[in-house]
């Protein structure tokens, strides 16, 4: 069995709220990953910045059962080049630790929801900012 986690919001600079909650999930589980009953676990991330963290916590924690896999697209990573490897790779279960998920997911997926702020408060987004949260 596989598990990915979407790593995208991993290792940012002038973290947010969305960003703080990734890197400490990340940084907890990675001590763990043999205990979690999976054969690997796949960290996709966007950036090389992201890449060399994730690699530096493996090797601290003496991982072998995590794969970092770079998808180095800015635009629409989530929704398009994330999608597009799962279709490629597949994996038994997905998590993504913000608020987007990709058009291809497996069947088993988790998705983290922090906040319903633009349903409550539209008025402090954007339109096109606010279609895309409610969509």
């Amino acid at each position: 069995m596989v598990l990915g986690i979407d790593c995208s919001r991993y290792h940012l600079p002038n973290p947010t709220g969305v960003e703080k909650y990734t890197n400490r999930l990340v940084e907890a589980l990675m001590p763990q990953l043999g205990t979690l009953g999976y054969d690997e676990v796949r960290f996709y991330c966007q950036r090389p910045e992201q890449e060399m963290a994730l690699k530096e916590l493996l090797e601290k924690y003496g991982q072998t059962k995590g794969k970092i896999v770079l998808i180095p697209r800015l635009h629409f990573w989530t929704l398009v080049h994330l999608s597009y490897e799962l279709f490629k790779n597949r994996i038994d279960v997905l998590f993504v630790p913000s608020h987007t998920m990709p058009f291809v997911i497996p069947k088993k997926s988790l998705l983290t929801v922090h906040g319903f702020e633009a349903l409550s408060y539209p008025e402090a987004y954007g339109m096109i900012q606010s279609l895309y949260q409610q969509f």
